[in-house]
Order: structure tokens, then C-alpha cells, then sequence
């Protein structure tokens, strides 16, 4: 409702990027809802907004947006063609961080599909590049996924392995 009240407020106005920001935002409180269309709605019209006004990394963060959604929603082929988007655009950008995290949702994205090898690389490259940075939360994250991966692809042994290194790093990030 507070969203929907700040938007009315700035609607007509020309402070776009706040308009686009509000629009973002009412996809996630929709996505959280489970109103899956509805959020759609939403981060296509924030997306619109950034590409018009040249919004780099907002048209990026919204690309991400709409790739979770078409996992959510089971359209796969889609989720991939808007994360694939993003992760060009994060490239350019030379967000590492942001990389890291797409990789990691291709990777993960990838593994429900069933495309195992596609899944093993960006998963990989997720964990290669969080440790590259030194981020250790980011590392534990892709140790996680990667355990997920080798569960998939019932190699028990491995997914244990990293399933301790998560923890392992967790634990000691508390």
C-alpha cells in the first residue's frame, strides 16, 4: 500500500529512476505474494523506465528480476534467455559480485533443467570467482549450490564434500 501510495505521488512526475525503483520494488512485494503476473507486470514496466532513461544496472538488476520470475512460473527457456541478458550486462559492467550470484542462479537454474554440464560450469565459475574476491559468504553460497548440483547428479560422496565446506565457512562468517 505505501508503495502504491509513492507511486501515485510521483507518477506524473519526471524523476523516472524513482518511478522505476517503486515499480521494481511492487514486483518483489507481488513476487513474494506469489501473484507471479502481477510482478511481471511490474518489473516489465521498471525495466522499460531503466532502458529508457539508460539505467545500466537497474536494467540488469531488472533482467535478474524477471529471470527468477520465469523459474518461479516453470518457463525455464525464458528464465535463461533473461538471466543470460543479465549476466552480459553485469559483464560489461564488471559487477563481480553480481556475476557471481548469476552464475550461480544460472547454475542452479541449469541443474533443474537437467543440463547437468551447463549447470557444473556456471556453478563452478560462481565458486572460482567468489574466491577469487575473497567473499566468503559468496563462497559458502556456492559451495551450497554445488552440493545441490552433485545430489542431483547422484554423486553422494562429493555433495557431502561440499556441503561440509559450506558450513564449514559459514560457521566460521557466524
Amino acid at each position: 500500500q505505501h508503495l502504491k501510495a509513492a507511486l501515485a505521488y510521483v507518477e506524473t512526475s519526471h524523476q523516472f529512476d524513482v518511478i522505476a525503483s517503486i515499480y521494481n520494488r511492487l514486483g518483489g512485494v507481488f513476487f513474494q505474494k506469489e501473484d507471479l503476473d502481477q510482478a511481471g507486470n511490474f518489473v516489465r514496466k521498471s525495466l522499460v523506465l531503466r532502458e529508457e532513461i539508460g539505467d545500466i544496472v537497474g536494467v540488469a538488476r531488472s533482467y535478474n528480476n524477471l529471470g527468477l520470475l520465469g523459474w518461479r512460473k516453470g518457463d525455464w527457456n525464458t528464465a535463461l534467455e533473461d538471466f543470460t541478458r543479465c549476466l552480459e550486462l553485469k559483464r560489461n559492467l564488471g559487477d563481480v559480485e553480481g556475476l557471481v550470484h548469476l552464475h550461480s542462479n544460472i547454475g542452479l537454474l541449469q541443474t533443474d533443467r537437467g543440463d547437468l554440464e551447463a549447470a557444473r560450469d556456471h556453478l563452478e565459475e560462481s565458486l572460482r570467482m567468489a574466491q577469487q574476491i575473497g567473499h566468503s559468504f559468496l563462497e559458502a553460497l556456492a559451495c551450497m549450490h554445488l552440493s545441490r548440483y552433485w545430489l542431483v547428479a547422484g554423486e553422494w560422496e562429493r555433495a557431502l564434500e561440499y556441503s561440509y565446506s559450506s558450513l564449514q565457512t559459514f560457521e566460521e562468517i557466524g
